[in-house]
């Protein structure tokens, strides 16, 4: 748990079996997490409060309500990430904007791969984001200018669903 805390490194660690694996709070920018499992948890990373630039690689996500969980933060990155047989999204970005993610494996979770709501400007790139109960990728709520590229968003029941959002 990093509150109000930046330039942090967090790395070959298991993080596993908690409420929230890791949590990064009000306003904990430029951090780094690499090489670590956070498995097993109600939140496996949890970003939120204006906690930016933050770069987060290298990650198993598996097996937790959300997988990755960014909440009103911008600016991070995330790459070289499993979030995968999530009881809800693999990833969720939640009032958050101009951020990467780039190299994950969002697949088998029970609502979807990766949903975005509230959140604009964001980088969607090479994810596998298959066999999701709901959708691939889910855009709502005036999500606005994302960019989505080489994407697999197959055997969901949606792909990549839109709704109320444009501009892609």
């Amino acid at each position: 748990y990093l509150y109000s805390s930046s330039y942090n490194t967090i790395t070959s660690g298991d993080a596993s079996n908690n409420g929230c694996g890791i949590f990064l709070y009000s306003s904990s920018n430029n951090n780094t997490i690499t090489d670590v499992d956070a498995s097993n948890n109600t939140y496996g990373i949890y970003i939120s409060s204006s906690s930016n630039y933050n770069n987060i690689s290298n990650v198993n996500a598996s097996n937790n309500n959300y997988g990755i969980y960014l909440y009103s933060s911008s600016y991070n990155t995330i790459t070289d990430v499993n979030a995968l047989d999530n009881t809800k999204d693999g990833i969720i970005l939640y009032f958050s904007s101009y951020n990467t993610i780039t190299d994950v494996n969002a697949s088998n979770n029970n609502d979807s791969g990766i949903s975005l709501a509230y959140s604009s400007y964001n980088t969607i790139t090479d994810v596998d984001a298959s066999n999701n109960t709901h959708y691939g990728i889910y855009l709502w709520d005036s999500s606005l200018l994302n960019v989505i590229t080489n994407v697999n968003a197959s055997n969901n029941n949606y792909g990549i669903y839109i709704w109320a959002s444009s501009l892609l």
